[in-house]
């Protein structure tokens, strides 16, 4: 008689060859399922949500097959809705990314998966790829105004502001949740010298021509598409006096990256900022810095992390 597990038959070993190998994959199927319904039942009791999505992943990395099956689709699905949507794509989720209880700095600790998204961008604040991207904003002192695109909460800012306390900072992002956290965190510090206000990359037309000394960004050109990336350079050397600074992934040769435009790359986008910048500024006003790599131990920041600096 077969032997039950969980309901399941596990069948015995037949003498056909052919029989013997189907045999084979039920049974494993069966240990799958067995292990699933194991785990289904042990997640229940677990406190948190986010931390039953920790042991969940955690349970699918432990299925090799299932862990490649979901990731390969997961990523396919990933692409074809960014490259046929363009940016949309990334401005729908980072409109709305507040609602998400987990934050962006791989942190999965119970403490900070309960936090507050903004809050978790506020505490990245000793992040040190910070001081890095302000040590070469430094080399560009003195300067009366700044601004940075996508600037979330204003981490940068609340740094740039108890650096050089006489100039203005003014930071745009398109999350409300994360302007409006930023905006009462800064009046509730004191701090009077930064303003931060809903806005996109691409719709700069609010500020008039040569209005800030340094206009800044900080991984917010990765999700940038092709459709919208041009426009989004020359808007910012439109309003930039003085200099343009990136922190963001360039890589020099990219095969599918023939104008500068971008290639998608793990969910994120890649280009050639000399040649991008090149179409609107002379190749000696473009400097770029590779950041160290054990500054941002994330694969891809350590391999294509740069701070791109236009000198305009």
């Amino acid at each position: 008689m077969p032997r039950k597990l969980f309901g399941f038959c596990k069948i015995r070993e037949h003498d056909n060859p052919l029989v013997n190998a189907a045999v084979k994959l039920f049974n494993k199927k069966m240990t799958i399922i067995k292990k699933w319904l194991k785990w289904e039942k042990f997640i229940k009791f677990m406190p948190a949500q986010p931390n039953k999505n920790i042991a969940l992943k955690s349970f699918v990395k432990q299925v090799p097959w299932l862990h490649q099956s979901l990731r390969f689709f997961y990523w396919q699905g990933r692409s074809l809705r960014d490259r046929f949507l363009g940016t949309t794509a990334q401005e729908r989720y980072w409109r709305n990314r507040h609602r998400h209880k987990n934050d962006d700095w791989n942190d999965t600790s119970r403490f900070w998966h309960n936090r507050d998204w903004a809050k978790s961008y506020w505490s990245s604040i000793s992040h040190p790829h910070r001081q890095f991207l302000l040590k070469h904003i430094n080399r560009l002192a003195p300067f009366n105004n700044l601004l940075e695109i996508g600037a979330n909460c204003g981490p940068n800012l609340y740094i740039l502001a108890k650096k050089f306390p006489q100039s203005a900072f003014r930071g745009i992002d398109i999350n409300p949740a994360a302007v409006e956290f930023g905006q009462k965190h800064f009046e509730k510090l004191g701090i009077h010298n930064v303003n931060l206000e809903v806005g996109r990359a691409d719709q700069l037309d609010k500020f008039s021509d040569k209005s800030f000394d340094i206009i800044i960004t900080d991984a917010v050109l990765i999700y940038i598409a092709p459709d919208k990336i041009k426009r989004v350079i020359q808007d910012m050397i439109r309003v930039s006096r003085k200099a343009l600074v990136f922190l963001e992934q360039h890589q020099e040769f990219l095969r599918k990256d023939n104008r500068g435009l971008g290639a998608y790359q793990f969910g994120l986008w890649q280009r050639n900022y000399r040649r991008l910048l090149g179409q609107f500024l002379p190749q000696e006003k473009i400097k770029l810095t590779k950041l160290p790599p054990k500054l941002w131990p994330d694969k891809n920041w350590s391999q294509a992390g740069y701070v791109i600096k236009a000198f305009l």
